[in-house]
């Protein structure tokens, strides 16, 4: 298994993981837009993000198969107006086929990411989960991420 930067012939295998990605996390929150619907134009999506934001895209690579990947940008603009200006750098997206998960692909994914956010001067690395993803969850606790802010959701009634 290998950790490298994207390539454009990885286009196709990423896609199938922010596929897989994206229906997992709508399993967990009916909200999340299903696979089908961000294949066309995720990955160009987070490329220009990356672009904008002195970011990259790592893959995970088995057997000449991407099986994982992850995002990174080094110069994300904090948008709090109660706090002073500042860059953060944000893992914003990250995902390993269900097929080689509890393999530690994921933890060497947050290890690229943040070798080359130190790369690039950043001081904080930021990666959001959503609240019931206590799989997700904990794998970023193990890698020493720790909350720093706190989203709560009450659902309301439908009008």
């Amino acid at each position: 298994m290998e950790i490298r930067r994207f390539k454009p012939e990885d286009a196709a295998g990423v896609t199938r993981c922010i596929a897989e990605l994206q229906d997992y996390e709508r399993g967990i929150d009916d909200r999340v837009l299903p696979g089908e619907a961000v294949e066309g134009w995720y990955l160009d999506h987070l490329l220009k993000t990356c672009g904008e934001q002195d970011g990259a895209i790592f893959v995970a690579e088995d057997g000449g198969q991407v099986v994982g990947f992850a995002a990174v940008q080094s110069r994300v603009p904090n948008e709090d107006s109660d706090e002073r200006d500042y860059n953060f750098a944000l893992i914003s997206d990250l995902g390993v086929n269900e097929s080689h998960r509890g393999a530690g692909i994921g933890r060497a994914l947050i290890a690229a990411c943040e070798a080359f956010a130190r790369n690039r001067r950043a001081r904080w690395l930021r990666i959001a989960v959503l609240g019931r993803n206590t799989v997700a969850r904990g794998l970023y606790e193990r890698c020493g991420f720790e909350d720093r802010q706190v989203l709560l959701e009450k659902p309301l009634a439908e009008s």
